[in-house]
């Protein structure tokens, strides 16, 4: 339906959620997520953002009037998202970060050991509010693909930007759910 406001949202809140890929997916907007998905606790303002690139080759072919575009042609899409988590707990750190590192808590101190990253697959949930619409994307396999720096500053908090790639199975590479 052209031109209904009620289609259009800010989503005032966001969550992402991060689990072992094969976690029991969401079937709706209102059951609770299965344990095993992870909040990735607050967010920056900016949000999520969401896109998909992809190579684009266009073909031209030459005739009488010259050179003409006679075909565009697009391959390896590339969907994605990114964030920028502000918690940095061993959750964080350990499902983005640095999934291999050894951390240990115990009532008073937090120990995290720096190894070298590898990244493992994991299933990811996006859930954003406004009001009492709900929101929630589920991508099975996403595989964190980029990650900024995190600068230390006594000037305010410091986010990282983490790029999640998503991985399609069967040319599908993620479903969303909303109240109708």
């Amino acid at each position: 339906m052209a031109a209904d406001a009620s289609n259009v949202h800010s989503w005032a809140g966001a969550a992402v959620y991060a689990g072992p890929v094969g976690t029991t997916a969401p079937t709706d907007v209102t059951t609770a997520l299965d344990a095993a998905f992870l909040d990735m606790g607050f967010i920056a303002e900016d949000g999520i953002t969401r896109g998909v690139e992809h190579e684009t080759d266009r073909h031209y072919g030459i005739h009488l009037q010259g050179s003409v575009l006679l075909k565009t042609s697009k391959r390896n899409f590339r969907p994605f998202f990114t964030f920028m988590p502000l918690e940095h707990d061993s959750d964080v750190v350990h499902l983005l970060l640095n999934p291999d590192a050894d951390i240990s808590d115990d009532a008073t101190t937090q120990v995290r050991e720096f190894t070298v990253p590898k990244y493992d697959e994991r299933a990811w949930i996006i859930e954003q509010v406004e009001g009492d619409t709900v929101r929630r994307m589920h991508f099975p396999r996403g595989l964190v693909s980029e990650q900024g720096d995190l600068e230390d500053s006594p000037e305010g908090i410091s986010p990282v930007e983490i790029t999640i790639d998503l991985i399609a199975t069967a040319g599908v590479y993620g479903v969303e759910l909303s109240a109708v």
